[in-house]
């Protein structure tokens, strides 16, 4: 069925999606997009930076975390329509330009993830199986990208199972590990001093990115102005106390510097280290686990903001076309398709792809800033609490100041970014087929 995209004068959209999702499904969406790449990769380049003390820096993270996830439960049960934080920055703001920069920039965050995790997964299946990476890599975008257009439910059952095993995988990282704990490998926690626990939280917090995911089930999830605030605390929650304790573990049972010298795989050492082979191979099975999920999840978070950016104008309208499943089956292709590029020139050249990842990361720093300060401009209808927002605000200015000391050229290339978002939408819009991005009577 073809969908109509709305005028912005509209304060509904035409057509919305099916409310398919229990709370469990979207609680899963939340946990799948976080547990991924952070407590799996980027807890060694943390570790590089802070040293013994890295579980403070993931328990930073969990803080603003909730103060981010208080903004987003005010927010979606108010306006429980798919795009997450772009919808909400969109409202307050109601400016063409910055919705258009946001939208872009976060759609392009969440595919630059998906290629992170297909990286991540390949890396993973070269252990288990001796095949180019390139070619493993299409063992994790064929069967999620069908998953998804298929249907929800389907996809939602998947992520269920994978989810609940990847956990307990962790769990039993953590139970074993405690165990083997030595105090003496926290002596003098502070080795870069106590300012490197910001600049390593910068490293991580890409991995609390999920709850902006649950944020996208708002139109797709049943009772919506219940199920959304409990689907991101539970969520939070879950993962907050399964990265702060497989951190502690990590540092404890063995040296900080040997997660350091294992970049690719930090935790499969760590539990080699107390569990011998089996335990690192379970780890390593955890690892194609979480990158799948986390796939499945950010794949899930691109499609449903480019229907979003269809919806309103910003994107070409064919990305607002819903099969007879109502699923943005266009959508979901251009993220599946985009992300694979990408992914497959990561296998190629791994230092491109971690620079896409840093900019993932310097994007959804600014779009949870911006969704912090929404929530604060439309107060009136979320009756958020200003002090929190207030906190909020200032943690996240930590935060962006910790990125820029951590990786400084991340920033330039957004703005960059940015400026060339605006240039190619003043091209199509003045020299290029107008018709197929905008209706005529919004076209000028």
């Amino acid at each position: 069925m073809q969908s109509t995209p709305p005028s912005e004068s509209r304060k509904e959209p035409v057509e919305r999606l099916e409310r398919r999702l229990r709370l469990f499904d979207a609680v899963t969406i939340g946990i799948g997009g976080m547990i991924g790449g952070a407590i799996f990769v980027a807890i060694s380049v943390a570790t590089e930076v802070t040293g013994p003390s890295v579980p403070i820096s993931f328990a930073f993270c969990s803080l603003l975390a909730v103060l981010t996830g208080y903004s987003y439960a005010k927010l979606a049960p108010k306006f429980p329509e798919a795009g997450g934080g772009f919808s909400y920055i969109r409202r307050a703001f109601k400016r063409r330009k910055i919705s258009l920069s946001v939208g872009y920039t976060v759609w392009f965050a969440y595919v630059a993830a998906c290629a992170l995790y297909i990286v991540g997964f390949a890396g993973y299946a070269h252990s288990f199986i001796n095949v180019p990476e390139y070619i493993l890599a299409f063992l994790i975008i064929a069967p999620f990208t069908g998953l998804n257009i298929i249907g929800m439910r389907e996809s939602a059952m998947t992520q269920n199972m994978i989810v609940t095993a990847k956990i307990l995988i962790l769990a039993v990282l953590v139970i074993f590990g405690f165990f083997y704990i030595d105090a003496s490998n926290f002596v003098n926690p502070f080795p870069k001093g106590v300012g490197a626990i910001f600049i390593a939280s910068a490293a991580i917090f890409i991995g609390y990115q999920g709850f902006d995911i649950i944020g996208n089930t708002a139109e797709e999830i049943r009772n919506p102005e219940r199920n959304i605030k409990r689907a991101i605390y539970i969520s939070i929650a879950i993962v907050s106390i399964l990265y702060i304790s497989v951190s502690i573990v990590a540092v404890g049972a063995v040296h900080y510097t040997v997660i350091v010298e294992e970049p690719e795989a930090p935790l499969s050492k760590v539990a080699e280290g107390f569990m011998g082979d089996w335990g690192a191979k379970l780890l390593g099975v955890g690892g194609l686990l979480s990158t799948a999920s986390a796939y499945n999840a950010a794949l899930y978070g691109a499609s449903r903001i480019s229907f979003t950016l269809g919806r309103y104008h910003l994107m070409p309208k064919q990305m607002v076309w819903l099969s007879g499943k109502s699923i943005p089956v266009r959508a979901i292709l251009l993220a599946s398709i985009s992300s694979a590029l990408l992914g497959i020139y990561g296998i190629i050249s791994s230092s491109g792809l971690e620079r896409v990842a840093s900019l993932s990361s310097a994007t959804f720093l600014i779009v949870f800033l911006l969704v912090a300060i929404a929530n604060y401009r439309l107060r009136k209808i979320t009756l958020a609490n200003k002090n929190i927002i207030y906190l909020t605000v200032a943690l996240y200015i930590v935060m962006m100041v910790s990125s820029m000391i951590l990786d400084f050229w991340t920033w330039i290339m957004l703005i960059v970014f940015v400026s060339l978002i605006y240039v190619v939408d003043i091209l199509l819009r003045k020299f290029f087929i107008p018709w197929f991005y905008f209706e005529k009577d919004d076209f000028s």
